[in-house]
């Protein structure tokens, strides 16, 4: 009896391993799918500058081939204050092609407590800027500061100008160290006189 039961057990499995073995398999697929996004980030370190003119800013005068952007007609006045490590920020973007950083500024209107925008001018340090100081993800900038060189400075206007490009995507965030200048301090008198700067980075697409 025994006997008999164990065969029929062993009969009953192999019946129900044949039947699965060719038994329909049912199967669905799921595609998956990567959409990546273009970003850019722009991240402002610093917000806020405050420049004191000494008696070596008024006996400073700028060279008008030390600056472009366009407007090298305008005279840059007497007197050029000069502040190194003014303005920091980090940009980042997964632009195959890179990035464009540009900046530029608004004239108000009235002549009261206002910075002249054309008085206003930027130029990255070089040293201070790693990025550019190892030309990494193709960083260049026509407006930078050269050691025991010329400092080549961008003139601000209300239009916006390109100060700094990455010409691949950037591994990281990347700091940016810029020097600013204020022209022509012989038409201020005392008091305080404010004007801002914008900051825009937008991808390169072909």
């Amino acid at each position: 009896m025994m006997k008999n039961l164990v065969y029929l057990c062993w009969v009953v499995a192999i019946v129900f391993m044949a039947d699965t073995a060719s038994g329909d398999i049912q199967q669905g697929d799921v595609d998956v799918e990567l959409e990546i996004p273009e970003i850019i980030q722009l991240e402002l370190l610093t917000t806020n500058v405050r420049i004191i003119p000494g008696p070596e800013d008024y006996a400073r005068n700028l060279e008008k081939s030390e600056y472009g952007g366009g407007n090298e007609w305008v005279d840059p006045g007497k007197g050029f204050a000069e502040r190194s490590g003014a303005i920091e920020l980090t940009m980042f973007t997964n632009a195959q092609n890179g990035g464009l950083l540009y900046a530029h500024g608004i004239q108000p209107p009235g002549p009261e407590g206002i910075l002249i925008l054309e008085d206003t001018y930027l130029t990255v340090e070089t040293a201070k800027t790693y990025i550019l100081q190892n030309n990494l993800e193709g960083a260049t900038t026509k407006f930078k500061t050269w050691p025991d060189k010329k400092t080549y400075w961008l003139r601000l206007y209300n239009e916006a100008q390109e100060i700094f490009k990455v010409t691949t995507a950037t591994k990281t965030a990347r700091l940016i160290v810029l020097k600013i200048g204020i022209g022509n301090l012989a038409r201020y008198t005392h008091g305080n006189y404010k004007n801002t700067i914008t900051f825009s980075l937008m991808p390169i697409v072909f």
